[in-house]
């Protein structure tokens, strides 16, 4: 009646199988953290210091107030290889990270804010003196 390569489950079901199987194959598990920044500004220099290689390579320079991310839409996307960002939102001001950069990240974002902290005061300063 039937021989031997023929499978008892029906030629549609076996594909449907084989897509799944490969669909599985394509996912990549990434363990992350969340960084939600105070402001769009904070987001845009995170977001920067990583395009420039600063969480994976340790260089990529400081931050300024400039901002150079060209994602102004605000829309989620996924960064590509070469990045500590795994995803980001800009309207939400968040992004998550390869957890591997979890600390050079939070670093980041200390130095970041004392700094935008520091150019607070003195500009208070400036404003009691005159």
């Amino acid at each position: 009646m039937g021989t031997a390569d023929a499978s008892i489950l029906p030629s549609n079901i076996c594909d449907q199988l084989k897509l799944w199987e490969r669909e599985g194959s394509r996912i990549v598990v990434t363990k992350c953290f969340m960084l939600q920044c105070n402001d769009v500004a904070e987001f845009e220099e995170v977001v920067r210091y990583d395009e420039d290689g600063g969480f994976i390579f340790g260089g990529g320079g400081g931050f300024d107030n400039s901002g150079s991310n060209n994602n102004d839409d605000g829309l989620e996307m996924e960064t590509n290889e070469g990045s500590g960002i795994v995803w980001q939102n800009k309207a939400r001001k968040c992004a998550y990270f390869d957890l591997k950069f979890q600390e050079k990240v939070e670093e980041f974002v200390r130095h970041y804010r004392s700094a935008q902290l520091r150019k607070m005061v003195e500009r208070q300063q400036m404003m009691n003196i005159k």
